[in-house]
């Protein structure tokens, strides 16, 4: 068994997503559907978090298909992104410094939202002056 599936056998974890799932009426928080097994879905990473110290507002109660999707949309944004002409992830990079800064973004935030792509992270710090942050 692997360290974070230890993690996520431990009570605290446990009671976070039966909280998260109670908040969700028990149904997935995109398609609806209620009569299939529900995961929990963390929309970031942040490696000094244990999965049940990350705030409700980061957790997504999913249905298998649309955790899967999810992830995969992840992985997918990722690549996308890296292999998009230094023009066009200019034009995104405007937006999504414009999208931070309304969120007001920082630091470990920006770390986390931009994990697999580190040029974009660090010009979003660099562009908010967060750079040490």
């Amino acid at each position: 068994m692997s360290n974070y599936s230890a993690l996520l056998k431990d009570p605290r974890w446990q009671k976070k997503r039966l909280l998260k799932l109670n908040e969700s009426g028990f149904k997935c928080e995109e398609c609806g559907v209620e009569d299939q097994e529900l995961h929990i879905h963390h929309t970031r990473y942040d490696s000094k978090l244990k999965p049940w110290e990350y705030e409700n507002s980061t957790l997504r109660a999913y249905c298998k298909t649309c955790h899967e999707k999810a992830e995969i949309l992840k992985k997918q944004t990722v690549f996308i992104f890296q292999h998009l002409p230094l023009c066009d992830q200019e034009i995104i990079f405007g937006y999504l410094i414009g999208f931070c800064h309304s969120k007001h973004l920082r630091g470990d935030d920006i770390n986390e939202m931009f994990l697999g792509i580190p040029n974009i992270r660090e010009g979003i710090r660099r562009a908010l002056g967060t750079e040490n942050t």
